[in-house]
């Protein structure tokens, strides 16, 4: 039987903590590419109804300007209402900032969605080779150290009723307890 032996050289490892630390880091990594796919796609729905209300406005107008049957057609306030809010829509878009906003959540999604990919790669090793190697231990140090610079972009305050929903999806997706092979092991 080929057994892989966890290299040790750089000191002793609790290799229960570290597993533990790498499974975290893993669903961590998920939760965070899950909750920034949704607030890129929140963004992307606003700016969307903006968009669809500044056209909607805008063919209105002509119609008021234009053809003035059209109009006797529909209540004589509908018409103005509905230009005035395209108007406004069209004033106050360019505060939401959509476009950056759009530009850093498709950011954290991708980073957070390589680096749980990496993660994920990590722990199959771990667990086809029943432990960390040096190697191994380096690769994780790189993405934490990935997981770290994205820190900064993260939301001040992000929705905790979101992350508690998604939380949930990703023990779904990951269960805590399936991830220690220590375990399985010690059970065996």
């Amino acid at each position: 039987m080929n057994t892989v032996t966890p290299d040790t050289s750089n000191g002793p490892f609790d290799k229960r903590a570290e597993l533990n630390e790498l499974y975290d880091d893993y669903r961590t990594a998920r939760l965070n590419e899950k909750y920034y796919g949704w607030r890129l796609a929140s963004v992307q729905r606003g700016a969307l109804y903006i968009d669809v209300l500044v056209a909607v406005g805008t063919v209105i107008t002509f119609i008021l300007i234009g053809i003035e049957v059209c109009a006797a057609a529909l209540p004589p306030v509908i018409l103005p209402l509905l230009a005035g809010a395209s108007a406004l829509a069209a004033v106050v878009k360019p505060f939401f900032c959509f476009e950056k906003k759009v530009e850093r959540y498709a950011k954290l999604v991708g980073d957070y969605g390589a680096q749980t990919v990496e993660l994920k790669r990590i722990v199959g090793r771990t667990q086809t080779q029943r432990g960390l190697t040096n190697e191994l231990r380096e690769k994780i140090e790189n993405v934490r150290d990935a997981l770290g610079r994205l820190v900064p972009l993260d939301d001040p305050r992000p929705s905790r009723k979101r992350l508690e929903k998604l939380q949930e999806e990703v023990n779904k997706e990951i269960p805590p307890g399936r991830l220690n092979w220590a375990k399985e092991q010690k059970a065996g």
